[in-house]
């Protein structure tokens, strides 16, 4: 009996692997998937603790920068909307940094203009 417990323990354990094993090659697929712009967009700068400043951010306000829902129009808890001077800094450093964008950070790179 303590045989047969091994043996399906082992089975379990070869299963576990082969499941983890595709799981890493699902995710390096789809990492190696991924356009520069995507990675772009996910991109955390490590020396800028002003969570709007992401690139995500700045290509949601260069679609609709009217939306009082977008995430960048929001405090740090997600909840309730900036002030109305602090949003205007916000939009002023958008509009200062359009260029960030991943679309047109991404185009410079590629064509050099």
């Amino acid at each position: 009996q303590a045989e047969e417990e091994k043996a399906d323990q082992e089975k379990d354990e070869m299963t576990r692997q082969e499941e983890e094993a595709a799981y890493l090659a699902m995710d390096a697929e789809e990492e190696a998937n991924k356009t520069p712009e995507d990675w772009q967009r996910n991109y955390v700068d490590p020396e800028n603790d002003e969570w709007w400043k992401k690139p995500e951010h700045i290509e949601e306000y260069q679609k609709d920068p009217e939306d009082p829902e977008a995430p960048w129009m929001m405090d740090e808890s997600g909840k309730g909307p900036i002030s109305p001077e602090e949003a205007a800094e916000r939009e002023q450093w958008f509009k200062d940094n359009w260029w960030k964008s991943p679309k047109f950070s991404q185009e410079w790179r590629r064509d050099g203009e």
